[in-house]
């Protein structure tokens, strides 16, 4: 195996993923078409080969990146690339047959990663692949043991998991729909008509399915059956025995049947209509979170219209709708900010913020405050439940230490007793990894205020947007420190219910610390906590048996720090950004995942996954993560120290 310069696409943010013709159209088109605009996105036929489509004299020009046998790609008879990525950058000086050269990349927007296959499970993709690379690789390594070292033996690993992902992905995608829900093998045209006419005949509802082959009895012949107009329309998926590749009728080749499927969702392309709803098994939704009359939820459009009547925050805008049992929260619209924002503190007072000291909070009583031994400078941020100063606590001896200061809102003597339960837990931690309690402060209009030790540099995904440089090795140990935080507060007998990252303060970028107990509670003999209540959920950090029961325990915040540690990999990204909660849940119930963000450690990703198994009992305790976290850290730290003696 070589080991030749090589960028992977999916490290560029001008790379899209699985793009359609017209849908690359549109977006170089909503860009304005500029000579020299451009984007990379894979081909929705074939695994590892590419589509650079560039914008000249107000048309968008498509060039067909093939790979080739010896694992290299070009354009039609051009010269060949190691990647697509080397070819752009070659074309960037030379037109070498191109209509213009690309120098305006189109970027995707922040925080969106490329598009994957669709109606797949994006985990269960990976983990295919990997094992498959595994596999391969053992074999290769004990082929070549005598005259292979364990330092080339990593370099070709890299490779196989990079440059030549593709054959491996290749591979599993010509068995992968035997796994997917919407596959259903040996069932004849009767059995498929009655099945969808149960379910209701939706336009675009449909399912693949296999039946022995009358002329072969050792293949099998596999037809899409699709609703439209209250019909069912039954299309034929032929092979050739050629070339081993899949199409219907007048329509292109793949190479797979996912590959087809995947396309004629995009595009209707000689179909009645596109495929745009899978088949798949009925769901059960806890009565004591949903609140309606019926205990069961029957069908897809249920779940999703189940939870349209609940009162979201969608991306930072509120429904209309108010009622609602629970409250999707998806991200703090007003989350405190970092503390490099000081345009509101007076000049004077700025450096005293920017101060790299370590204050000692532990030396601070914790106890009631007075009001006149607080100073507010600016506002950080504000929510449902008040909002966030950056302050000072005035000692005896009038030296002043930085504070958060927390001012709190309630409506009523039954929120106020909620306030006060978060103040007592608070006060009772002491880790250095969750965020100091110092006081609570009573002012005479009856605003109750909590003063917290100051995070200097806010929130963790926040101030990840902004500083999109830091090493992903300082993020995977900050990761770590929440997890030891957890760990810490399971042994409280503690469960969060709202582990998100932003709710982890940075004091420092070495430095995290978790934050925000205001939804925790103390389990009960039985290890959990049930919940009966209305309020803000953030159900994206929720596993799907949390939402079933309402139930929390450790295993509940083992799922949402999985998400957190996608969130902070992914550098601020927002999980799951744009999925409608009830079809969310549909598809974590079908075993879909967050994908690997680029920049994260498969042996990290490996640990999320293990976060997200359905099973809870299958779940790691936090205990077993910190182990798992402590030994990655070493393993990274060992990885990037070898990279220096090369």
């Amino acid at each position: 195996m070589t080991n030749n310069t090589y960028i992977s696409p999916s490290d560029v943010p001008y790379f899209y993923g699985r793009l359609h013709r017209e849908e690359a159209n549109k977006i170089l088109e909503d860009k304005g078409c500029l000579n020299g605009l451009y984007l990379l996105r894979e081909q929705l036929f074939e695994a590892g080969s590419y589509t650079l489509s560039i914008c000249f004299e107000g048309r968008v020009n498509h060039y067909k990146i093939e790979r080739q046998d010896d694992g290299m790609v070009k354009i039609d008879k051009g010269k060949k690339f190691t990647g697509p990525i080397e070819l752009i950058e070659y074309h960037k000086l030379e037109l070498d047959g191109l209509i213009t050269r690309p120098t305006i990349p189109c970027n995707r927007p922040p925080n969106i990663q490329p598009i994957n296959y669709l109606f797949i499970i994006d985990a269960e993709f990976y983990n295919l692949v990997e094992d498959e690379i595994l596999k391969q690789m053992s074999k290769y390594k004990q082929a070549n043991r005598l005259q292979l070292t364990e330092q080339q033996f990593k370099i070709d690993l890299n490779n196989a998991r990079k440059r030549y992902r593709y054959k491996y992905e290749r591979i599993v995608l010509k068995s992968l729909h035997l796994t997917q829900k919407w596959f259903h093998a040996d069932m004849d045209r009767k059995s498929a008509n009655t099945l969808l006419q149960k379910s209701g005949l939706e336009n675009g509802k449909f399912l693949v399915r296999s039946t022995r082959s009358k002329h072969n009895p050792n293949l099998d012949d596999y037809k899409i059956s699709l609703c439209f107009n209250n019909e069912i329309k039954h299309y034929q998926i032929k092979m050739s025995t050629n070339t081993d590749k899949y199409c219907i009728e007048g329509g292109p080749d793949f190479e797979s049947i996912t590959q087809l499927v995947d396309y004629y969702h995009r595009c209707s392309d000689g179909l009645a209509i596109a495929l745009s709803k899978p088949l798949i098994p009925q769901i059960r939704i806890s009565p004591s979170l949903t609140k309606t009359k019926s205990s069961q939820i029957n069908s897809t459009d249920n779940i999703y219209n189940s939870f349209r009547t609940y009162e979201m925050v969608v991306q930072g805008q509120e429904s209309s709708r108010s009622n609602g049992i629970v409250t999707y929260v998806d991200d703090e619209p007003n989350n405190p900010n970092s503390v490099t924002n000081l345009d509101n503190v007076p000049e004077e007072k700025r450096n005293f913020f920017k101060d790299e000291e370590n204050y000692d909070y532990d030396s601070l009583p914790t106890n009631t405050i007075d009001i006149k031994d607080l100073v507010f400078y600016d506002k950080l941020g504000s929510g449902c439940f008040g909002s966030v100063y950056r302050g000072a606590l005035k000692s005896v001896n009038a030296i002043e230490t930085p504070v958060a200061i927390k001012q709190l809102n309630y409506e009523s003597d039954e929120s106020k007793d909620e306030i006060s339960k978060e103040a007592d837990l608070m006060r009772s931690l002491d880790n250095n990894f969750v965020v100091k309690f110092i006081g609570m402060c009573f002012h005479k209009n009856g605003t109750l205020m909590i003063v917290l030790e100051l995070a200097k540099l806010g929130p963790l995904h926040k101030y990840l947007r902004v500083h999109k440089e830091m090493n992903i090795i300082k993020i995977v140990k900050l990761c770590y420190q929440v997890a030891c935080a957890m760990q810490y507060l399971s042994s409280k007998n503690l469960v969060h219910r709202d582990l998100a990252a932003r709710n982890v303060l940075l004091v420092s970028e070495d430095l995290a610390k978790v934050s925000d107990f205001g939804m925790s509670r103390r389990m009960n003999e039985n290890k959990y906590y049930e919940t009966h209540s209305q309020g803000k959920w953030p159900l994206k950090w929720y596993p799907p048996d949390a939402i079933h029961t309402g139930k929390f325990d450790e295993k509940s915040d083992v799922w949402s720090y999985g998400v957190t540690c996608w969130e902070a990999t992914s550098y601020g990204g927002r999980p799951y950004q744009g999925v409608d909660i009830g079809c969310l849940l549909v598809k974590l119930e079908n075993g879909d995942r967050l994908p690997k963000p680029t920049a994260c450690p498969y042996e990290l990703y490996n640990l999320m996954q293990k976060c997200w198994q359905s099973s809870k009992t299958q779940r790691p305790c936090f205990k077993d993560i910190v182990k798992e976290m402590r030994c990655l850290i070493k393993d990274l730290y060992q990885i990037e120290l070898d990279y220096y003696r090369v």
